[in-house]
C-alpha cells in the first residue's frame, strides 16, 4: 500500500489532476483499496479496474473494427450444447456428451484452452483419446464462434493496440497504469503488461 501511495504521488507530482489507473485482482479489492487510499489525503482522478476491464478499454475498438462481438457465457453454453449432438455416442465423451454437467465443465475447460499456443494445443490433442476428443470439440467450438471474441483474444488485441499506437487516446485517459497484487496473468494479459511497459506507462507491485 505504501508503494502504491508513492507511485500515485509521483505520477501526480506535476499535476494533481493527472489520471492514474490501478489494476486490481477483483472489484471488491478495488473498493477496499479506494477506501484505504481515500482515508489519507483523498483521491483525485484515480480509477480502479480489473484486468479484463483494462483489456476491454484498450482492445475492444480493434476487434469491433474486425466485425467481432464480445462472447457471452450464454452463447458459449448454447454453442457447446449444439455441438454435443455431433459427439453423442462417439469416443470417450460420447456417452455423456449430452449431460449438462459436462457442458458446464467444458465451458471452464475451453477458456483454459484459449490460453494455449497452437503447439501446446496440438501436444494436448496427441496425449490420449479423451484429450483428443476434447480438443476436437474445442476446435469446432472456436470455428462456430468465429465472429465473437473471448477474454484472451481481447487481451492480445489490447496489447496489439498499445504497440501499434491505436490506443493512444485511451492511454492518455488511463495515465499511469499500476498493477497492484493482481493474479498471475494469462499469456494475453502478460502480453498487454509487456506492451504497456514498452510505453513507459506501467508499474507493477
Amino acid at each position: 500500500l505504501e508503494r502504491l501511495i508513492r507511485l500515485i504521488a509521483k505520477a501526480k507530482r506535476a499535476d494533481v489532476l493527472a489520471p492514474v489507473t490501478v489494476v486490481v485482482p477483483t472489484q471488491y479489492a478495488g473498493l477496499s483499496l479506494r477506501r484505504d487510499l481515500a482515508s489519507g489525503q483523498g483521491l483525485v482522478n484515480v480509477r480502479f479496474m480489473v484486468p479484463a476491464r483494462l483489456a476491454e478499454f484498450l482492445g475492444s475498438p480493434t476487434l469491433a473494427e474486425r466485425g467481432k462481438a464480445p462472447l457471452s457465457p450464454l452463447t458459449e453454453q448454447e454453442t457447446i450444447r449444439s455441438l454435443a449432438g455431433q459427439l453423442a455416442g462417439d469416443g470417450p465423451l460420447g456417452p455423456v456428451a449430452q449431460h449438462p454437467r459436462l457442458h458446464s465443465s467444458l465451458l471452464s475447460t475451453f477458456r483454459d484452452l484459449d490460453k494455449l499456443s497452437i503447439d501446446e494445443l496440438s501436444s494436448l490433442e496427441a496425449a490420449d483419446p479423451l484429450r483428443s476428443q476434447m480438443v476436437g470439440w474445442y476446435r469446432a467450438f472456436q470455428e462456430r464462434l468465429g465472429g465473437y471474441y473471448g477474454p484472451e483474444e481481447l487481451a492480445w488485441a489490447a496489447a496489439e493496440a498499445v504497440r501499434d499506437g491505436k490506443a493512444a487516446s485511451a492511454l492518455r485517459d488511463l495515465g499511469l497504469v499500476i498493477f497492484h497484487l493482481t493474479r498471475a496473468p494469462s499469456p494475453g494479459e502478460a502480453g498487454l503488461v509487456s506492451a504497456l511497459g514498452g510505453t513507459g506507462r506501467c508499474a507493477m507491485i
